[in-house]
C-alpha cells in the first residue's frame, strides 16, 4: 500500500483519535524530514555492519 485515502478507517481501533492525527491527514508517504543522524559507538558499528546487508537487499525494492 503506497497511498491511501485521507480519513479515519473502520480498523483503526479505539486508540486512533489520540494517536493517528498525522495519518489521518496524510493520503502517502512523505520524503524523509531532514538529514540522517550521525552515528557514534555502538550504532555506528552496528550501522557499519548491517550496511552491506541492507545495500543486497535494496536492489530488490519495488520503485515506481
Amino acid at each position: 500500500m503506497l497511498s491511501w485515502g485521507v480519513g479515519p478507517k473502520p480498523f483503526d481501533g479505539v486508540w486512533a483519535k489520540h494517536w493517528y492525527d498525522a495519518v489521518h491527514r496524510s493520503s502517502g508517504f512523505a520524503s524523509a524530514e531532514g538529514d540522517l543522524p550521525e552515528l557514534r559507538g555502538e550504532l555506528a558499528l552496528i550501522n557499519e555492519r548491517a550496511l552491506p546487508l541492507y545495500e543486497r537487499l535494496a536492489v530488490h525494492k519495488i520503485s515506481i
